[in-house]
């Protein structure tokens, strides 16, 4: 009966122990957030990741900032990675973007801003695979002259997208393989076209002249 007894004990204790063992295996090569035991009606709890939920994200801070001129300029076009985008309005007469982070950036993981004639170009190089789903958060704002009318292109990776002022523009276009599209203020553009590959919409007003809007939204 003895030997019975310590036999089922040693499977308990071994069995705890692979429970462990797979959740922290798991986590090291998905980089999920896992706490075990945390709580006794969630053995494991599943953490999405930071730049979605931003649960342990710390603390943010400004790393760059940005201006240009945008006298004889007739597109401002993002190229970003894995970025929260925000847009507003200003009574600058120039275009403004700060670049903020929970984590010291490498030189070649910061925005590079140029100008291509009448383009000002706003790129970052694709984040590499072992800080992709670490607890990473940036945001981008963007502040534009509340006069500017000419073209906005956002190409965002990964992230959600924040227009939180109302804009008048040529053309809005918007493509994102994963994230949210918020649009909380009314926009008046002759082109509005949005690709979202995955990710909710939602748009308070857009108001086009000539073209039909443009919404793309796969599972």
């Amino acid at each position: 009966y003895m030997r019975n007894s310590n036999a089922k004990l040693r499977i308990a204790i071994w069995s705890v122990i692979t429970v462990v063992l797979i959740g922290l295996l798991i986590n090291c090569t998905s980089n999920s957030k896992f706490y075990i035991f945390d709580r006794l009606s969630n053995l494991i709890d599943f953490r999405n990741y930071g730049i979605f939920k931003h649960l342990s994200q710390g603390e943010i801070k400004e790393i760059n900032e940005y201006t240009s001129k945008i006298d004889d300029i007739k597109e401002i076009k993002f190229d970003l990675s894995i970025d929260t985008v925000i847009v507003s309005e200003s009574n600058e007469k120039y275009v403004k973007i700060i670049e903020k982070s929970n984590y010291k950036l490498e030189n070649d993981e910061k925005l590079k801003v140029s100008k291509n004639g009448n383009v000002i170009e706003i790129s970052r190089n694709e984040i590499n695979n072992r800080k992709k789903f670490n607890n990473i958060y940036r945001t981008v704002e963007i502040y534009l002259p509340k006069d500017y009318r000419n073209n906005l292109v956002l190409n965002n990776e990964l992230g959600d997208i924040y227009i939180e002022s109302p804009f008048n523009l040529e053309k809005l276009e918007i493509n994102q393989n994963t994230g949210d599209l918020n649009i909380n203020f009314n926009i008046v553009c002759n082109e509005f076209i949005s690709h979202v590959a995955t990710g909710d919409i939602d748009i308070a007003n857009i108001i086009y002249r000539l073209m039909l809007v443009i919404l793309i939204l796969r599972d």
